[in-house]
């Protein structure tokens, strides 16, 4: 063994100084081969083999082989990461020579040659891209060689950029805080943001093209500066993070950030300088000079920008002269006739000229006839924002699909069905969307598909209408987010809403990969949000509940903020400063919204999530407010209550405000009741009115005890609201919740301290633990409910006395009540 290892050392030399043009490659390969003959399950042979084939003889087909013949003996994760990248670099290469062999044993091979080799060149690409998947999922735990197998992926020339995305989302949710898988994903987002849906030419929505040609997707930009930001805070001297935050900010015109990003670019630079070796200090000197050069033409503004730009064309097109022109001289003396055809093309520097002359005018002001276009377009546009937060919500109704038998998009459907059903989604039913066809003037009809995992965790929804075809894909959280990922990239500019999380791919991205990236994300959310977890879709009217959250939420940001500066910059509008203060004009004047001199809208109505409470507050989905609600007590951490919608909320709110003492002095007050003589009082008050209701018989039947919280519902329909807000108050005593959020004394509703006072002795005889708090409603779990009718008619009298609205205006009698709170886990009550 001793041996073998030494023989293999000396190969591996000798291969080192081959690859450096110091031995005989003839030589080498010999000796290789006739090692690989003496000792064939020697995998490091083999790879010695394949770089010497790969590096030195350029036979790429060899060299591939001899890397499967390792990956066989030793299936190690190195030799499967070198295979992979191998093949992967390889596959056109060796798909050449095999139909050459093929072509070689059959001539007629040759007629299909070439569809053959991109064939079997694309086959070996995805198995490779399989096997780095494969690696990056089964050592997802050990982040150093994904680091490694991401770099290595750095390397691949021609990847999808979903296929990318996929090999990052996984180590994300296996390490959410990795500062290094971070700065991955915020350079693909960079990379991402300038690759264009297809090859058209045609700049699409969302994307914007800058003076010379370069396009970007305005929001993808918008979210990669954001975690640069937050990069940058933790590590601020990252050379490279730094100079791509500058350069980003450059293209979308925010020069005062940019210049000092490359400020700070400039001190790190400096910092590393001093602590460099010579040859590392002149390597740095000329990134400080490239990096002062950029800092003053940000100075200067865009008219600097455009003309160092067109400096350096006009310098490349001198250079190119020059060259054509020796290269001409050089022909000369031996071919004349060639020497002709070196002459330089005489309209390529009117070409630039005429450029020059465009870029000019997009940096002037537009004239008359260009700004009234900007203005009747900002119009259009602002129109567009009213269609927006007045349409009709989503209302879902099932239908036969077969009333669309002559429907072009049909077949989009099938095909889709496919995917699906191999990704284990099933299909729910058919759908029309009522509130399309409300808003459409032609008359035309949207048909939808509803599709659920087998879960319900995972919902999508597909739907098609004229040239439309939508797929978006849904998970709601308990949190009452919803994370979504659709396919419309490259169709719109609108931002999400605040409770969407959002993500899109293209259209034309298969409905498997938007699927698997939808699950990617979801777990790599869910990671970062410990305590989250992911509700189930419950059918047609879940989705059609979750489609009107997320429309909610778009129209009240909407309504206070028009439309963000990232949408129109993707709006891709020559002029844009212009343009945008115009867009915002308009929309502040539909909205009659007053705006400033630059066209920014003030006084705007706060977002939904901005909503100010004076102790920490979390927004979820109504649907997930019960579930939310037991986890956050199951902490441990303060006490927590529901406190309704937004506008049960706010008048909880308006009550704390009004309230001028503090917390604790109304605790202090509560500490000084005394229960009994409360209720003494007010019994005596009630027999003074003669307002106490008739004694009545114990009801024999049709009533319940009282099993279910309310006040993440609608009192009226019974549906959940779309928010329902959960409320984290400074205390470990639910009794004192009434103190912190100083609710009562209107009508006949007690104050802050009487509340207190009886939670208190509730909750020490029953186990009663505040729910929720509205503006009108008090609700209790119960863990010791009464058992027998005497005690539940003594705790309903104590009920009536506390609130006679749940009697009077309610059940009529306390019999009702007390046979409503027999062994019941919930009480109510409401004031009027």
């Amino acid at each position: 063994m001793e041996q073998d290892n030494q023989m293999t050392l000396a190969l591996r030399v000798q291969v080192e100084r081959v690859l450096a043009g110091e031995g005989d490659v003839d030589d080498v390969l010999a000796d290789l081969c006739a090692a690989i003959a003496d000792q064939p399950a020697q995998a490091d042979l083999y790879l010695l083999r394949a770089a010497l084939n790969a590096e030195a003889l350029f036979d790429l087909r060899a060299a591939w082989h001899d890397y499967l013949r390792a990956m066989e003996i030793t299936p190690d994760r190195e030799t499967r990461l070198k295979c992979a990248l191998h093949q992967y670099a390889a596959a056109y290469n060796v798909a050449v020579s095999e139909v050459r062999e093929r072509a070689e044993q059959d001539e007629s091979a040759d007629e299909e040659a070439f569809q053959a080799i991109q064939s079997r060149s694309e086959e070996l690409r995805e198995q490779a891209l399989g096997w780095l998947a494969e690696l990056v999922e089964e050592y997802v735990a050990d982040e150093a060689f994904v680091l490694e197998v991401l770099a290595a992926r750095d390397s691949m020339r021609g990847l999808d950029p979903w296929q990318n995305y996929l090999l990052l989302l996984k180590p994300l949710a296996a390490h959410p805080d990795s500062f290094l898988l971070r700065r991955h994903e915020a350079l693909f987002l960079v990379e991402l943001a300038s690759i264009l849906p297809d090859e058209s030419g045609k700049v699409p929505l969302g994307y914007f093209a800058d003076f010379f040609g370069n396009c970007y997707h305005a929001i993808t930009i918008s979210r990669a500066l954001e975690l640069i930001s937050a990069l940058l805070d933790e590590q601020p001297d990252d050379v490279e993070l730094c100079e791509v935050q500058a350069e980003l900010l450059v293209v979308i015109e925010h020069y005062d950030e940019a210049a000092e990003a490359y400020t700070r670019l400039i001190d790190s630079l400096e910092m590393f300088q001093a602590q460099g070796d010579e040859e590392a200090q002149e390597e740095i000197a000329e990134q400080l000079h490239q990096a002062r050069t950029k800092l003053v033409v940000c100075q200067g503004g865009p008219a600097a920008q455009a003309c160092q730009k067109l400096d350096d064309m006009y310098s490349t097109l001198d250079e190119v002269e020059k060259a054509r022109q020796r290269l001409r001289g050089f022909l000369a003396e031996k071919d004349p006739g060639a020497a002709a055809g070196m002459a330089v093309d005489p309209e390529l520097r009117g070409m630039l000229d005429e450029w020059k002359a465009q870029v000019e005018k997009a940096q002037s002001a537009p004239d008359a006839a260009t700004y009234a276009l900007l203005e009747n377009k900002a119009e259009k546009i602002s129109a567009g924002m009213r269609k927006l937060i007045a349409g009709d919500r989503a209302e879902f109704q099932v239908v036969d699909c077969a009333q669309f038998a002559e429907a072009p998009f049909l077949p989009w459907f099938d095909e889709l069905a496919v995917e699906l059903r191999a990704q284990g989604m099933q299909l729910v039913c058919w759908y029309e969307n009522l509130a399309y066809n409300t808003q459409c003037e032609t008359g035309d009809r949207a048909l939808g598909q509803l599709w659920l995992g087998q879960d319900g965790q995972i919902a999508i929804t597909a739907e098609a209408v004229r040239n439309i075809r939508l797929r978006r894909i849904f998970s709601p959280l308990s949190d009452g987010s919803v994370v979504c990922t659709g396919n419309a990239r490259g169709a719109t500019y609108f931002l999400d809403g605040p409770r969407s999380r959002g993500f899109w791919v293209f259209r034309n991205t298969p409905a498997s990969i938007q699927l698997q990236i939808h699950r990617a994300r979801l777990q790599r959310y869910l990671a970062e949000n410990p305590g989250l977890t992911v509700l189930p879709v419950d059918g047609l009217a879940g989705m059609e509940a979750i489609d009107n959250l997320l429309q909610d939420d778009t129209r009240a940001i909407r309504r206070a903020q028009g439309y963000r500066d990232v949408e129109i910059l993707g709006m891709n509008s020559m002029h844009r400063q212009v343009f945008a203060a115009l867009v915002k004009s308009a929309t502040a004047s539909l909205l009659d919204l007053p705006v400033e001199e630059d066209g920014a809208k003030v006084d705007a109505e706060p977002e939904v999530a901005e909503l100010v409470f004076p102790y920490p507050c979390e927004i979820v989905d109504g649907r997930a407010a019960l579930a939310r609600l037991a986890e956050l007590r199951a902490r441990g951490e303060g006490t927590v209550v529901m406190l309704g919608d937004q506008d049960d909320t706010e008048r909880t709110l308006e009550c704390f405000a009004s309230e001028e003492a503090s917390p604790e002095d109304l605790l202090a007050e509560a500490e000084d009741i005394d229960v009994q003589a409360w209720f003494a009082d007010r019994a005596e008050e009630y027999a003074e009115d003669e307002c106490e209701p008739e004694a009545a018989e114990w009801p024999e039947e049709g009533v319940t005890p009282t099993d279910q919280l309310s006040a993440h519902v609608d009192v009226l329909t019974q549906k959940p609201h779309g928010r329902v807000y959960l409320a984290t108050l400074p205390t470990s005593q639910p009794w004192q919740a009434a103190c912190y959020l100083k609710i009562g004394g209107w009508n006949a509703m007690p104050v802050a301290p009487e509340h207190a006072a009886l939670w208190r002795y509730w909750g020490e005889k029953y186990g009663a633990t505040v729910a929720s708090i509205t503006s009108d409603v008090v609700e209790f779990t119960v863990d010791r409910p009464p058992q027998t009718r005497e005690e539940a008619l003594q705790l309903a009298r104590e009920h009536y006395l506390y609130c006679s609205d749940i009697v009077d205006q309610g059940v009529e009698s306390i019999e009702v009540l007390a046979a409503t709170l027999l062994n019941a886990p919930v009480w109510f009550f409401w004031w009027d």
